[in-house]
């Protein structure tokens, strides 16, 4: 048997200060759930492992609170976002390009 990993489903949590995250989102805090995410197998290049479990802050509203080195990685990779977002529209531009330019030979 072969198999492969397609589809990666993660809980979405966001940051609300310093190293404290909620579960419930700004985007679906009108109904009190949580958010979760799929995300294909070559963006998961982009998860990084925790280098401690979290401490959980609120057993009712599930807040975590990361370790002080999870934070500053949080915060390099927060910070890093706009780079990431600009290479993001460049790899999809090129790729167009790519794709443009392989349509303009078939014949």
């Amino acid at each position: 048997m072969i198999t492969s990993i397609t589809y990666i489903a993660v809980q979405i949590y966001e940051n609300l200060h310093l190293g404290q995250f909620c579960p419930v989102t700004e985007a679906t805090s009108r109904f009190q759930t949580c958010q979760f995410a799929l995300l294909p197998s070559p963006s998961t290049a982009f998860l990084t492992l925790l280098s401690q479990a979290p401490n959980v802050v609120n057993t009712h509203a599930g807040m975590l609170e990361v370790h002080f080195d999870d934070l500053q990685r949080f915060i390099a990779v927060s910070d890093g976002l706009p780079r990431f977002q600009e290479a993001a529209k460049l790899f999809k531009r090129r790729t167009k390009q790519n794709e443009e330019e392989n349509h303009d030979y078939d014949y």
